[in-house]
Formats: structure tokens, C-alpha cells, sequence
């Protein structure tokens, strides 16, 4: 078993997309104003909208509501990545 992608629920699939251009460092695949995908070399993290969940499955998402979520990347230099996204001014 190989896990293929993980997904984040937001209310603003632009913005979450454009923070994680910059921490990912790549351009996502957009497939409309709903639902984007960073392919990376371990899998896909995608990024889908709340509206777009419950049209599929009313009340089964509350965007930014989960802190269960762990999300893990390697990185050749830990310490560089660090710097980089404390410049990114987010917690």
C-alpha cells in the first residue's frame, strides 16, 4: 500500500494554494476554482474547497477546524527550510 495524496478542506483555495506554492517551492495543477493538486515526488497534496465538499457531502468537512492533521516533508537541509518559512510569517 502506497498513500497516493493527502487533502486540506479550506474556505480559500487561493490562498492556501499560494502558501503552499511558497513552502513547496513548486506550481500546483489547478482544476478550477475548487480544487488544485502539488505533485510531489512522495505523493499529491491537494487543496479542496469547503462549497465543493458539501456539494458532494453536505456537512462531512469543517475547514480549518481539524488539528489532527500532521503533515510531513523532507528536506535536504532542515535548518535552511526552517529560516525560509519563518520569513513566511505564519505560526
Amino acid at each position: 500500500m502506497r498513500l497516493t495524496h493527502a487533502c486540506i478542506v479550506t474556505e480559500d483555495v487561493a490562498r492556501l494554494t499560494a502558501f503552499y506554492r511558497e513552502v513547496l517551492q513548486i506550481q500546483p495543477q489547478t482544476f478550477g476554482e475548487d480544487y488544485v493538486e502539488f505533485a510531489t515526488e512522495g505523493g499529491i497534496l491537494s487543496v479542496y474547497s469547503r462549497a465543493a465538499q458539501d456539494r458532494l457531502a453536505p456537512g462531512s468537512a469543517r475547514a480549518a477546524a481539524n488539528q489532527s492533521v500532521m503533515l510531513e516533508f523532507r528536506v535536504d537541509d532542515v535548518d535552511r527550510e526552517y529560516a525560509r518559512l519563518q520569513m513566511l510569517a505564519v505560526e
